[in-house]
């Protein structure tokens, strides 16, 4: 059971700190808001909070507010999330790695298949070692990815824009941030 200061609008206040206010008065265990109102106190029924989006608003309360009956309940605001907010909710909630996203984004793209296709044809070696590389870093092995992409590019030289395209696509999946300074890297980014 919650209850209001109506003389001061303090809220939540207990049954509690009531009896320890007025230490001579003998309140009831669920007293009724004609009991508490003598002393400046009314119940505050709960209300159920509201739904939210937990990453781009917040919600404050629950704060008492009285209806025109004069009857309190809680109430609830919701509001945008600041981008502070949004920032230290997404620090602490990051996405899990989707690197079946990436590889279907990589499977999509069809600048990729033709670089690809020509790099097979330059170094196949190379070309399946990265292949193999790329199913390894998703076990967490980016280390070996590294050197096998900074192999491959050096040696079929793809364009900057895609090298960022398959950068941007690992951000997007939200693969480890290691992983995609590793493609970066032979960039010298």
């Amino acid at each position: 059971m919650n209850l209001v200061n109506i003389e001061n609008n303090i809220y939540p206040c207990s049954l509690w700190q009531l009896r320890q206010s007025y230490p001579q008065v003998s309140f009831p265990e669920d007293p009724s808001d004609e009991d508490l109102s003598p002393f400046g106190y009314a119940n505050v029924h709960p209300t159920p909070q509201p739904i939210y989006n937990l990453r781009t608003e917040c919600i404050e309360g629950p704060t008492a507010l009285a209806d025109s009956n004069g009857v309190y309940h809680e109430s609830w605001t919701v509001r945008g999330a600041t981008d502070a907010e949004i920032s230290i909710y997404d620090y602490f909630n990051k996405p899990e790695p989707n690197w079946v996203a990436f590889s279907a984004m990589l499977l999509e793209n069809s600048e990729i298949d033709a670089i690809f296709t020509s790099a097979s044809q330059v170094s196949p070696l190379r070309t399946a070692a990265l292949l193999s590389a790329l199913q390894v870093a998703e076990q967490g092995d980016i280390a070996r990815f590294g050197t096998v992409w900074s192999l491959w590019v050096n040696t079929i030289n793809p364009p900057e824009a895609l090298v960022q395209s398959i950068a941007t696509a690992a951000e997007t999946c939200h693969l480890p941030s290691s992983f995609i300074s590793s493609i970066l890297q032979p960039l010298g980014q």
